[in-house]
């Protein structure tokens, strides 16, 4: 089923495929009483100084899940607004109202451990490991420089496990609609689907090796010129700067201009496949929340999309999803200055924004999403509005439900001026008993630092 599927899956209408999709996914989903709960104590990681995988919240979070019931992650979908969750997400020492709100910061957060987060980059972490940059992100060469793939050497018993978790929780995402602010390249979501690889997807991660085997395979390149400039031996570089041999001795066999052809095809195999155990450990994951069928049928653009969402931030689509609560309107000076501030803010900050309203780094990639989700961001007066204390306050977000609280700033400038200080702050807890990020030192050092 899965491959006849496949054959078809860039032949089906994107709004008929979006039925069937949906249609599987009710099929597949379990009446449960409770969701599984995760808990997590945030303060007590220490992700920097630490090299122990316990001092992830991705790695709590795969012990936790040992314990789980897994057909428990396919709820049924609840009616209206309220949260969909494939599990609850309890931190501790933090006051939060609401379940939705924890449930996209943890998949904040975790997709943070994994890769450099613009919002929260003092959360990455090198322990895990199992992603690495690309080496045109490495080397800022090529066109894709922000992209980071699987790392080739990590396929030991325990790292597939993980990865196959990192699966379960891509799952998580195509059935609830969360995201993973995740940016692996094409080679990766083509072994995931199944779909056939080629030099192109090769290029987006190491444009330097494409131009290499462009050079040494073209029909009039003379021998004298080859043993000149080339130097190899039949072995191979990785992402990861790991090496494999590419035939046996290969680091002893020489690469001879007779032998180049040979070379070029072992190479670009190697590298296309450097990841192929770590892809169908996350494919066997996805499957454990969601019907393998529908990662069949669907391409690697949609999977991508599906899952991670997308990088940028569109204020125009968010402005038409927006709300405004009694007492304010879009033409208010007020809103005014916060759709003027964010439109001069670079993407960085967009994120940082879009994050401190509601969990998570990236939105729904198109309308249909937005509506189908019911989601909106709203925009409200301050609580305490009236009080005379207005130019002092900081916009508050409700996370759980994408609120925001908008003091009546008397200018666009005093209104940027609090909602950088929120924004660049707001990302170490949620609401925490005397957190000490929220110190006036804490704020000015990092205000000096990253803004």
């Amino acid at each position: 089923t899965s491959s006849l599927l496949a054959s078809f899956r860039k032949l089906c209408f994107g709004h008929v495929k979006l039925k069937l999709q949906q249609a599987v996914l009710r099929k597949s989903e379990v009446a449960r009483e409770a969701p599984p709960k995760m808990v997590f104590e945030r303060f007590k990681f220490d992700r920097k100084e630490s090299e122990s995988l316990k001092d992830t919240m991705f790695y709590r979070a795969y012990e936790q899940m040992q314990n789980v019931d897994l057909s428990s992650l396919r709820p049924q979908k609840p009616e209206g607004s309220a949260p969909f969750l494939s599990f609850a997400v309890v931190f501790k020492g933090e006051h939060v109202v609401g379940e939705g709100g924890p449930y996209r910061q943890f998949f904040a957060d975790v997709s943070a451990e994994l890769q450099p987060s613009v919002a929260s980059p003092e959360i990455f972490s090198t322990a895990l490991n199992l992603l690495c940059p690309t080496p045109n992100t490495a080397n800022t060469q090529g066109n894709a420089r922000d992209k980071y793939t699987l790392t080739p050497s990590a396929k030991d018993t325990t790292q597939l496990l993980l990865y196959e978790f990192l699966g379960l929780l891509m799952g998580c995402c195509m059935r609830t609609g969360v995201r993973l602010a995740l940016d692996l390249p094409s080679v990766i979501w083509k072994q995931i689907t199944q779909e056939p690889l080629s030099l192109s997807d090769l290029e987006e991660v190491d444009s330097s090796v494409v131009g290499m085997l462009q050079y040494i395979t073209q029909p009039n390149l003379s021998a004298e010129e080859f043993d000149s400039i080339f130097t190899e031996n039949f072995t191979a570089m990785l992402s990861d700067t790991s090496t494999v041999e590419l035939i046996p001795d290969g680091v002893n066999t020489p690469v001879t201009f007779d032998r180049r052809e040979e070379y070029a095809q072992l190479l670009l195999k190697a590298r296309l496949n450097e990841s192929a155990a770590q892809c169908k450990a996350i494919r066997k994951g996805i499957s454990l929340v969601v019907p393998e069928v529908l990662v069949s049928f669907s391409t690697s653009q949609e999977i991508a999309c599906t899952i991670c969402g997308r990088p940028t931030i569109d204020l125009e689509m968010l402005r038409r999803h927006t709300w405004y609560s009694p007492g304010l309107a879009e033409d208010c000076p007020r809103v005014q200055f916060l759709w003027q501030v964010l439109e001069e803010l670079d993407e960085r900050d967009k994120v940082r924004f879009i994050k401190f309203c509601w969990g998570q780094e990236r939105l729904p990639a198109n309308e249909e999403e937005y509506r189908r989700r019911q989601l909106r961001f709203m925009i409200k007066p301050a609580m305490r509005e009236g009080a005379g204390n207005e130019e002092n306050a900081l916009p508050k977000a409700d996370t759980c439900f994408f609120n925001l609280e908008l003091p009546n700033y008397k200018t666009k400038e005093k209104l940027k001026e609090k909602l950088m200080i929120a924004i660049y702050t707001d990302f170490v807890s949620m609401n925490a008993e005397d957190d000490p990020a929220l110190s006036p030192e804490s704020l000015d050092s990092r205000l000096n630092s990253d803004y």
